[in-house]
Order: structure tokens, then sequence, then C-alpha cells
């Protein structure tokens, strides 16, 4: 609102910070009559709350040893959280293995690497994951696009997660931000995208699948010294590497090899 309403927007949001800070009367009553007015939606709340509850149950379960029990107050919470996406549910498995650990172990693994499939970020189980090839999804761009954008709830959401994911595009970040921000990206401008690396230990750090077929295999070197003019000979076998893996897990299919390094 400052910004078009003031002449000197930062001057004006000063002015605003004191308000506030010095307790100035009419901002008081411009707080009081905003909060007023605020409509809240309980059915959040009340479904966080039954979320909540319901880990709080499964903890106390597994504190009595009731190991088993605790699994299954977490599978109710799975079955009944239809908002639940598969990030969550991923960790809502992990959560569930982790307590099925001590009365099932071979079960627990079952979980975890079900948890692993739906959520790459998590604990990989001992006996490892076996790659999952990206599935083509039957979406033109500009609705796959529409769909992230339609996933906030308002715009300062969008704006703020788009940000995030610029800012990790910089040289000199940790690689796992750096390389979660190229697989973001895709989703943003509407491709698909995997981290076979992270999820499986082999494979390029970023792989992309554009919305005609095509793919793009990233190899990621964001942390070299800017300075330096040179490739090392070590740097790009990676990436011939990364070739040899799609070719023999996507037999048939296109590529374009992309490696990012300051040179």
């Amino acid at each position: 609102m400052l910004k078009e309403q003031a002449t000197n927007s930062y001057q004006s949001i000063l002015d605003l910070v004191a308000q506030c800070l010095n307790r100035d009367p009419d901002w008081q009553t411009f707080h009081r009559d905003a909060v007023q007015n605020v409509q809240t939606d309980h059915s959040i709340a009340s479904a966080t709350i039954a979320l909540a509850s319901a880990e709080l149950r499964a903890w106390q379960y597994a504190l009595n040893g009731q190991y088993a029990r605790a699994s299954d107050e977490i599978a109710q919470l799975i079955n009944e959280g239809n908002d639940l996406s598969d990030i969550d549910v991923g960790w809502y498995l992990q959560v569930r293995a982790g307590y099925l650990c001590h009365a099932d172990r071979a079960d627990a693994m079952e979980k975890q690497l079900k948890a692993h499939e739906l959520n790459p970020n998590l604990l990989k189980p001992p006996g490892g994951v076996n790659y999952r090839k990206i599935q083509a999804r039957q979406t033109e761009q500009a609705h796959a696009v529409l769909e992230w954008v339609n996933s906030f709830n308002e715009p300062n959401a969008l704006v703020a997660a788009a940000t995030m994911v610029l800012d990790g595009l910089t040289f000199g970040v940790p690689n796992n931000v750096f390389e979660q921000a190229f697989n973001d990206l895709a989703i943003i401008i509407g491709f698909q995208s995997q981290r076979p690396e992270k999820e499986i230990g082999r494979g390029p750090d970023v792989l992309w699948r554009m919305t005609n077929g095509h793919y793009i295999v990233i190899e990621a070197k964001d942390q070299v010294n800017v300075d330096r003019a040179e490739i090392y000979k070590k740097e790009a076998e990676q990436l011939g590497h990364h070739l040899t893996w799609f070719t023999q897990t996507y037999p048939g299919e296109q590529c374009t090899p992309i490696f990012i390094h300051p040179s």
C-alpha cells in the first residue's frame, strides 16, 4: 500500500515501524480494527490439531513399549489424512517404520522403502532403493505451471517460494541447496524433475523431463572457485558417466547434457 501511495516508500516504511514500536495511538486503533475483522478458517486449525493428537497418541504407546499399536495409530492417521501430500505421507511412513522397527523389522524396512519413494529426502533403508524412472505426464507445460501457481493459497507465498529457488541458484551455496533449487526450478516452469544421485547414489545431480519428452541431464559444480577458468578432466568425466547411466536407464530416449560450472 505504501509503495502505491507514498512518494518515498522507504521512509514511509521506517515511519510505520516507528509508529508500531512507539505504540502510536492511531496505529493501535488501526491494528485493533484489523485484528477484529480477521476471518479465521477453523477447519485448517482442527485438521492440524487432529494430526498432532494422533502423533501424540502414537508416541505415548511407544513410550509404553506398545510399538505395534503406535504404528497402527500412524497408519490410521495416514488413511484419514485426505489432504496429505505424498511428501507428508512419506514422512509419516518413516515415523511408522521407526516404531515398527522394534516389533517387525522386515515390515519396517518395507515401510521405509515406500517412504523414500514418496519423499526422496528421507532416509534410505539399509537394503538400498531401486530407481523409479520419471513417468510421462500427459499435461501441457502451461497447465503444469498453473498447477504450481494454484498450489499456493495467496500471492506472497508464491513469491517467497520462487525467491527461495532463485536464492539457491547461486555459486557457493551448499551442493544440496543448489541442486534442489534446480530441481524445483523445473517444477516452476512446468517440467518434471528428479535428483538421481541423491536418491539412489548414482546418476546425474538433476534430471529434467520436458513436456515434449526430451530429457536434460545436469551435472552441477556450484562450489568450484568462481575465479577458476578451467574445467578439470575428472569433472567432465562425471558428466560422461551420467550420460552412460541415462542411455542404460532410458534406452531409446533423447537427452541434452548440461554442465554447470563458473567458467
